[in-house]
């Protein structure tokens, strides 16, 4: 298993792609740093475009795990804003693992 596997990405352009480098890399490193037993990572994004006028406008989806030796966390988020999708998708990580140990 990977430590970082992050699909969804082909439906972003590149400062998108750069938000999401940079918030789970931030994290990834956090998660390690807490979580001595953390193995991986997975991050799955998709895009939704609800409204037919504002074709440039965007919804996120963000499903999140988290895997340790022995045990799974999970969040799902959804937003209009990317970085603050991601950020409430790993801080629910966060504090489900606090919360289980």
């Amino acid at each position: 298993m990977e430590p970082l596997e992050i699909t969804g990405t082909e439906n972003l352009n590149e400062e998108e792609n750069q938000i999401v480098r940079d918030i789970t890399e931030k994290y990834h490193q956090k998660f390690q740093k807490l979580f001595s037993e953390m193995i991986s990572i997975k991050l799955l994004i998709k895009t939704y475009h609800p409204h037919e006028k504002h074709k440039e406008k965007k919804e996120y989806s963000i499903k999140a795990e988290l895997f340790t030796k022995n045990r799974i966390a999970e969040s799902d988020c959804t937003g209009w804003n990317l970085s603050s999708a991601l950020h409430e998708s790993f801080e629910k990580l966060k504090h489900q693992l606090e919360h289980r140990h």
